[in-house]
Formats: C-alpha cells, structure tokens, sequence
C-alpha cells in the first residue's frame, strides 16, 4: 500500500490519543471523546506495553489504492452504538496516523524540538494494521 510521506496531506479526523495500559481515549480537535468509533484502534494499547503517552495525529480510511479517502471516512465520523463501530470498523477500517508523541510515561515532552519528539515516537515502534507513523518529508 502507498501512502503520501506527509502528515500534511492525510485527510481525515485529527485526534489526540491518550493511552494508558488498558485504556484508549481518542479525542477531537473539539475535546469530544470519540473514542467509541473506532473500536479497532483499541489494540494500540497492546503496542505501546505498559507506556503511557500522549499521541497527536490524524485518524484515516483509505481507499482501494492506498489513499486517504475522506468519503470512506465520513460513514465512521457520526456513529453513536458499539455495534454500527464494530461492523463499519470491518468494511471500512481506520487506521491512526500518528506523527507526534506530546507526553510519555508521565513526563512532557513539548519543550523538546519536533525532531526530538519524532525520534522518541519511532523508538515506540508503532506499526500495526490500524496504526502507524508516517516518514517525515524531506524538506
């Protein structure tokens, strides 16, 4: 699957992740809790051990040639039951573009550079079928 190098040109829900062991809670840029439609991003936890980390990035559907569809994700945006997520999250999955790491194990990391921040993201080793972070361009 090819996907753009850039979390600029994702194009989908931004979303801060808060993750602890056992628990997920995806946010809106809103603060709305958001968390309930996309079930599949649960295991994110499981990736990141017993860290706890605060995550930014950009929750995405793709389309059949591996690029970001919005369409696709609009069916996932306004979903209220468990089981509507459950069933959209098999026909049409998002996956949590992360490109940035704002507090880990307890300590903040926003004082540091963005290059700084991304090396600790990387060290997480967050690839997985619904999450991953995205290369850097080259500027």
């Amino acid at each position: 699957m090819q996907t753009p190098c850039s979390w600029t040109e994702w194009d989908g829900v931004r979303s801060i992740g808060y993750a602890q062991p056992g628990v997920l809670r995806l946010e809106s840029r809103n603060h709305n809790d958001i968390t309930l439609r996309y079930p599949e991003l649960a295991g994110l936890n499981d990736a990141l051990g017993a860290r706890r980390a605060v995550l930014d990035g950009e929750i995405v559907c793709f389309d059949d040639t591996g690029r970001p569809s919005f369409a696709a994700l609009q069916h996932r945006m306004h979903i209220s039951t468990p089981a509507r997520a459950r069933a959209l999250a098999q026909t049409s999955p998002a996956t949590y573009v992360i490109f940035d790491v704002l507090w880990l194990d307890g300590a903040s990391l926003m004082g540091q550079p963005y290059a700084q921040r991304r090396d600790t993201l990387a060290t997480l080793g967050l690839a997985g079928a619904h999450w991953r972070v995205p290369r850097l361009r080259p500027w």
